[in-house]
């Protein structure tokens, strides 16, 4: 059987072969239990986030590949982020999904819907290719 320059979602062979080797995204969760004053002041443009914190006139600059607020949707992380790593997995490319969080911050509830999706697309697609 002959392999077309697309697969089964689209993704071109080029496209697999150009993307980032690291991505690093963030979702932005304020800390409940913290006062207004032990958190300090946060600054977000684009993809990079400044934490000022109290008492103070600058911070520690990050940029991210992506930046999601705390509105963000579980299923919209996934399909943003996760659902072009499970075609690459496909095809062959190492994949590492790595989540961190301060405890209680939600990122087993959210390692879990990503591990659902992610496997539901995996056996889609593959069912597709059969």
């Amino acid at each position: 059987m002959e392999r077309d320059d697309k697969s089964a979602v689209g993704v071109s062979r080029a496209h697999l072969e150009h993307s980032p080797p690291v991505r690093c995204v963030v979702r932005v969760h304020p800390d409940p239990a913290a006062s207004a004053h032990d958190r300090g002041t946060l600054f977000i443009a684009g993809a990079a986030i400044e934490l000022v914190p109290p008492n103070s006139s600058s911070g520690v600059r990050h940029v991210f590949s992506r930046l999601f607020d705390t509105h963000a949707k579980d299923a919209e992380i996934f399909e943003h982020e996760l659902a072009p790593l499970v075609e690459h997995f496909i095809h062959g490319v190492n994949v590492t999904v790595v989540l961190a969080g301060h405890m209680r911050s939600g990122r087993a509830s959210l390692f879990h819907e990503l591990t659902v999706a992610a496997v539901e697309k995996f056996l889609d697609i593959t069912a597709n290719k059969q």
